[in-house]
């Protein structure tokens, strides 16, 4: 425990004597495109497996993961109406496009929140992640056993993804805030 409390202190004390030079911001800007690129192809594009394929495969209704809170009548009306070409759609998009998301959107705000003045709160930004993960095998195993109704799947599921919405938003108020921060303070040096 005191060596943590010694590494945190003087990881703090050489970031105020300018010891520790500047984070390479490349990273940062190459997270950034892979994450929106991955996010815009998913959202934009209109083939089997993206969000727009499903959601005329489910007749309008939107995908479980894009909403804040569903029930068991939500989810067996979705699987019914994606038929089942949607559901083999829609599993194989968990299994392919909803693998790289949350790893890429994770490492995206793990980079924006380094930046920032908050930066030993990046951790948090795998945390929606993570959950994002169990929402995606928790609806892996509802599609996998469909017909069968799984209420209480559905109910975990469910809390997975408020979860995963929590803690991704918690993680972009803390890169932000933690930019502003560090904006703020490096105005505040300059004068």
């Amino acid at each position: 425990m005191e060596c943590r409390r010694r590494w945190l202190s003087w990881d703090t004390d050489m970031r105020k004597q300018g010891t520790i030079t500047k984070r390479r911001s490349w990273p940062f800007w190459v997270l950034l495109v892979i994450a929106f690129t991955v996010i815009a192809v998913v959202n934009l594009a209109d083939f089997n497996l993206s969000a727009p394929g499903l959601l005329k495969a489910s007749g309008g209704l939107p995908l479980l993961d894009t909403r804040l809170w569903y029930t068991p009548a939500d989810v067996y009306q979705l699987f019914d109406a994606l038929g089942a070409a949607g559901r083999a759609n829609n599993r194989l998009f968990y299994l392919t496009f909803d693998i790289v998301i949350p790893l890429s959107y994770s490492l995206f705000l793990w980079s924006a929140i380094s930046h920032g003045a908050l930066y030993r709160f990046r951790r948090i930004a795998f945390v929606g992640g993570a959950f994002d993960y169990l929402e995606n095998i928790a609806i892996l195993i509802l599609l996998a056993r469909y017909p069968e109704h799984l209420d209480s799947l559905v109910t975990v599921a469910a809390c997975f993804t408020v979860l995963k919405f929590v803690f991704s938003g918690v993680a972009i108020v803390l890169a932000v805030v933690g930019f502003f921060i560090r904006v703020f303070a490096a105005g505040k040096e300059a004068v």
